[in-house]
């Protein structure tokens, strides 16, 4: 219930946005469980009889709840970067109706973001780095293209300038509720570079880093080693020379030895084969993804005084383990890439490959052509544009590849084939004494 205080026009504003996140929140627990209990109204007493509509019910009425905030949520150019908007949830139901088969529904709703006159591809250097002075002994360190410029700190809001964001969810630095800045992506994606060694010529090894450095990926852990899929067979089907996602900047494949105590100072590790001490191929080392790492945005306070190479930090209360930066939740690239997917479900090959190709064409890749489009190449472009943005095992699962794709592209961990979908946890079902809620087939 809203209260009566507000004017007619709040009251909607307010509906409209709780029906976003209802909608939004109700399209995540289809695409991962399928149908679950639907709850429109508001639980004030002990209740133990939930059970599941279908996985369609689940979607029409994420439809709904989305359709409502499309058309009464204020205009992208009339919110703070922090609200949700119209487009937002224009975008966000173009998805749905992909789940729902509606692919004309789909390409209207994509349509309506893609030709506000708001919304534009970044193709031009912008925001917070633009100036950054380079560094020769570090030459990703400074980017050089719009992509690497949509991932620095925050350059993700539209007040930066950035005219692709359709919703960023917001972080800052030393406030409360800010989460130190960041999300922590630098922790989990980044290799332990600052745990590597080089051997001098007399056989001692000297770190090739005196303290993690905010250009080498902080101080991250190499808890989660991307696939070869990502780092090498989709550029392979991309143009590997020419698109500027697989640049030396935006996937740093090799780096130089910054460190003076070293005898090779200034050499490339693998170009100029310097020798390594021995160490973990899956933690220490694996190509580091620029959108993923700070590259010189950590907090000043975090920077060691002693500079001697340059860009060192240490902990402070767990900062440089966070990507300083707000996280997009949407852009319009991904809209693109949606509408694409609607048109080649409806056998519109050419105007899918149209879309697909002004996505590509902002990173100088080649044009794909109409006949080589199909949904494989559409999770492939969406891997090169939306790596570490998209919840990629949810959008495996609204097509329920999760399964053959993973078992396809990452042998060495296979899926069953029963787990496109999750589980209802157990907890759930023990719970609800007084209807059954089901399980999921294949699950006990």
């Amino acid at each position: 219930q809203i209260s009566s205080a507000f004017l007619p026009d709040e009251k909607i504003r307010i509906q409209a946005e709780a029906r976003f996140f209802r909608g939004y929140m109700y399209e995540i627990l289809a695409d991962v469980y399928g149908g679950v209990p639907l709850v429109l109204e508001e639980t004030t007493q002990p209740k133990r009889d939930y059970v599941r509509v279908s996985r369609e019910e689940t979607y029409q009425q994420a439809r709904d709840d989305l359709k409502f905030a499309a058309e009464n949520l204020p205009d992208i150019k009339d919110v703070p970067d922090y609200m949700v908007n119209n487009l937002v949830a224009s975008h966000m139901l173009a998805v749905v109706y992909l789940s729902l088969e509606q692919w004309d529904n789909a390409i209207n709703s994509a349509s309506i973001v893609i030709d506000n006159p708001n919304m534009a591809l970044m193709t031009e250097r912008f925001g917070s780095r633009v100036n950054d002075t380079y560094n020769p002994l570090y030459p990703w360190a400074s980017g050089g293209d719009p992509y690497w410029d949509l991932f620095r700190i925050d350059n993700q809001n539209r007040s930066s300038g950035n005219r692709e964001t359709l919703w960023a969810i917001q972080f800052k630095y030393n406030v409360p509720g800010g989460m130190n800045g960041g999300y922590g992506f630098e922790q989990t994606q980044c290799p332990r570079t600052w745990q590597l060694k080089v051997k001098n010529k007399n056989g001692k090894s000297v770190n090739l880093l005196p303290y993690p450095n905010t250009y080498y990926g902080g101080k991250g852990t190499g808890a989660m080693k991307i696939s070869d899929y990502y780092y090498e067979y989709v550029w392979k089907r991309s143009g590997y020379d020419q698109d500027i996602r697989n640049s030396s900047y935006n996937i740093i494949r090799d780096v130089t030895v910054p460190n003076p105590e070293s005898d090779y100072y200034g050499k490339w590790l693998f170009k100029d084969k310097v020798p390594l001490a021995k160490y973990d191929e899956y933690r220490d080392w694996f190509p580091i993804v620029a959108k993923a790492a700070c590259m010189g945005d950590h907090p000043l306070d975090v920077w060691v005084e002693d500079q001697t190479v340059y860009g060192s930090i240490l902990t402070a209360g767990g900062v440089i383990a966070i990507k300083q930066a707000n996280i997009y939740e949407a852009r319009l690239a991904e809209t693109y890439l949606i509408r694409a997917e609607a048109y080649w479900r409806k056998g519109e090959n050419q105007s899918a490959a149209d879309d697909i190709n002004i996505v590509r064409r902002r990173s100088k890749a080649p044009d794909v052509s109409a006949e080589n489009v199909d949904i494989d190449y559409i999770l492939d472009e969406r891997a090169r544009e939306l790596m570490f943005e998209e919840n990629r095992a949810r959008t495996l699962q609204r097509l329920n590849l999760l399964v053959e794709r993973n078992n396809k592209y990452n042998p060495e961990f296979n899926y069953y084939p029963h787990q496109n979908l999750w589980p209802i946890p157990y907890s759930e079902i023990e719970k609800n004494t007084e209807a059954e809620l089901t399980q999921n087939p294949g699950y006990k």
